[in-house]
């Protein structure tokens, strides 16, 4: 029939069915039967206003073309076909899921060709689309005391098989897609990545279950261990730590399935020791033991001021860049890594700074990845190194994701408004054009110099994490003929004369470099052992190594005094300091600083200010930049008022 019949003929007494009157012709049914309801009564058609279009509950088990539309155990399914034309039903019950997995690949549909609808493995209809949505996103704080959860029921597992069955368990509520599971009494190794849940008692792996054939208890992990007999992985006190021993090729891993990018990971961690012979890895690799494309944060060497950003497309197309740790920290202090992978860079971050962007070798849009954290040994060592994770977030844009964790490089939409095509850039705070802060640092004081015609500091600032900065002006005005300038500062190194410890803590990379160089006494130097030259090995500006310079430092120096270093003949400046010796050894501290000149003045009027406007954008200062206003003055006190205008912008 095309549609419902307009009337139904049935006996009056007897309430069997007759003939159906349809189109204008009567058709006679070759068997006389009862329509009955679900439970069992005659239902009269006639008196239901002559239609069918209240019987959706009715019983056709004795029609053949629908006989199994009802099985026995009361859910509704379909095994048989249809009979042709239109047919109207209204609920299924899906079992299982049509597709387990992510967004799908658009690379696997033909230019001109319909993708299809699928079901995911989270119940979620599947469909290509020009926006993103968060799917698969993931936090673990490492609660408890151990990375294995214990799973309710008993469990069975055959060997080579994709296949887990339970009696009495609860897979639906306690593992998800990207799980990992295990019989109880078998090792980490043996961890399988849960596929897709089809019920409480059947669930399908990606691979097949590498451990022999079992039922029993069953553990669940959000992360595949992998450690050498002699190292550890472990949890305590919301703390994981993965333990690394001292012989050759000895190792600890965590590692969970990811998909393909866009995506973001952040890790709160410190490592306790820097030693020669061993990587720390962080970040995302397609293979963890010989990865091709990789995005990661490397700790090799034994600098703990530094690590090694790095991404690659393939064993010879890689990038990396060794980078200073913002401030003074270092890897043993707990410190928030963060890498972000998009479609067109890898940005690297640390407490919230920017140290490196890649954008010449990276993984490519839809090349698989899996995240987590490895320690190696690439010979024998002589300590053990614990690498110590306080949390790990790990957020996945597969579909529209209005809020996201992105610095480097903010999700853009573009619309049409009026007409007008009108984008906005989501993890951008205030969208493509963020709302600025403005600030002065500002001084106003008689005050004189304390070495006369050399720059002294009268206000210093760090600018805050999280915010990129623009100097808009720079006011100064001093009661006689002097300098000043606005700088931004970086620690290059640390001397202690008396000990004759020198110790590296910053550098500039390539291809910047500083014209500038002085050392400032943190601790006054004697006043009798005569004046102290410091001599400077370090890299030029060309990247030439093994320059050197000296600093002369007179005898009795006190906290605050600067003085400048002296170049080789020939160089412009320097990147980095290797080494500082000082003669002759006596009392007395002082920092190296790297200074960056970003206005100067020459105050030449006792009446009237010298004010510098900059356009827009035209001196730009990182995150954690620290700046500073200075004068070189005479030793006599007068009027000293500088004014710098700042603007910062969400990064």
């Amino acid at each position: 029939m095309s549609d419902s019949p307009a009337a139904v003929l049935v006996d009056p007494t007897t309430g069997d069915t007759l003939a159906v009157v349809a189109d204008g012709l009567v058709k006679k049914l070759d068997i006389t039967t009862k329509v009955r309801d679900s439970g069992g009564d005659v239902v009269n058609p006639a008196t239901e206003d002559g239609n069918l279009a209240t019987l959706a509950e009715v019983d056709f088990a004795t029609q053949t073309t629908l006989a199994a539309i009802k099985d026995t155990d009361g859910i509704k399914k379909i095994t048989d076909p249809l009979p042709a034309g239109e047919n109207t039903i209204g609920s299924i019950d899906v079992q299982g899921a049509a597709q387990s997995g992510s967004y799908p690949n658009p690379r696997s549909i033909d230019l001109g060709e319909t993708a299809p609808f699928n079901i995911d493995g989270y119940g979620n209809l599947q469909g290509r689309s020009t926006v993103l949505t968060d799917e698969e996103s993931f936090r673990d704080d490492f609660s408890g005391d151990s990375l294995l959860t214990n799973l309710t029921g008993t469990v069975s597992f055959t060997v080579n098989s994709t296949e887990v069955t339970g009696v009495g368990t609860a897979f639906t509520t306690e593992l998800m897609a990207n799980s990992y599971i295990r019989l109880g009494s078998h090792t980490d190794d043996k961890l399988a990545q849960v596929d897709w849940v089809e019920d409480d008692t059947i669930l399908h792996l990606i691979d097949p279950y590498t451990g022999a054939s079992g039922s029993g208890a069953a553990v669940s992990s959000n992360w595949k261990v992998t450690n050498s007999s002699s190292s550890s992985v472990a949890v305590s006190s919301s703390v994981l730590t993965l333990t690394n021993a001292t012989g050759n090729n000895e190792h600890a891993e965590i590692q969970r399935a990811a998909d393909y990018l866009p995506f973001v990971m952040t890790a709160t961690l410190s490592l306790s020791q820097r030693i020669a012979n061993q990587e720390t890895f962080l970040g995302f690799r397609d293979d963890f033991t010989a990865p091709e494309k990789e995005a990661a944060i490397l700790f090799t060497g034994t600098d703990s001021s530094v690590v090694t950003c790095r991404s690659s497309f393939a064993s010879d197309s890689i990038q990396t860049s060794t980078v200073r740790l913002p401030g003074t920290a270092v890897t043993t202090y707990s410190l928030v890594y963060q890498i972000e992978l998009t479609p067109n860079a890898v940005s690297f971050l640390v407490d919230g700074v920017t140290v490196a962007k890649h954008m010449t070798h990276m993984p490519g849009p839809y090349d698989t990845l899996s995240l987590g954290a490895r320690i190696t040994n690439t010979s024998a060592v002589g300590s053990q190194t614990v690498l110590s994770i306080d949390s790990l977030f790990f957020q996945n844009n597969d579909q529209v994701q209005s809020g996201n964790a992105y610095h480097g490089e903010p999700q853009s939409i573009q619309g049409v408004a009026n007409g007008v095509p009108v984008t906005v850039q989501f993890g951008n705070p205030g969208g493509l054009t963020a709302v600025p802060y403005m600030l002065n640092m500002s001084y106003n004081k008689n005050d004189g110099g304390i070495i006369s015609a050399v720059f002294k500091r009268v206000v210093t600032y760090l600018s805050p994490l999280g915010y990129n900065g623009y100097l808009i002006k720079f006011t100064s005005f001093q009661g006689e003929a002097a300098a000043s300038r606005f700088v931004a500062e970086k620690q290059l190194a640390t001397f202690n004369d008396s000990t004759q410890v020198f110790v590296s803590t910053g550098f500039y990379t390539a291809p910047q470099w500083v014209s500038i160089t002085q050392a400032e006494v943190t601790t006054q130097f004697a006043s009798g052992s005569g004046n102290v030259v410091l001599t400077v090995t370090y890299t030029n500006e060309s990247g030439v190594g093994s320059r050197t310079g000296t600093i002369t430092i007179p005898k009795g120096s006190v906290v605050g005094a600067r003085f400048d270093l002296v170049l080789q003949t020939g160089d412009l400046g320097l990147r980095s300091i290797q080494n500082v010796t000082g003669t002759p050894t006596q009392v007395g501290v002082a920092k190296i600083l790297g200074l960056l000149q970003l206005s100067v003045h020459q105050d030449q009027s006792t009446s009237s200010q010298t004010e510098t406007l900059f356009a827009p954008g035209a001196i730009t200062f990182p995150p954690g930049t620290i700046l500073g206003i200075e004068y070189a003055g005479g030793t006599v006190s007068k009027q000293r008022t500088f004014d710098a205008l700042i603007q910062l912008i969400p990064a």
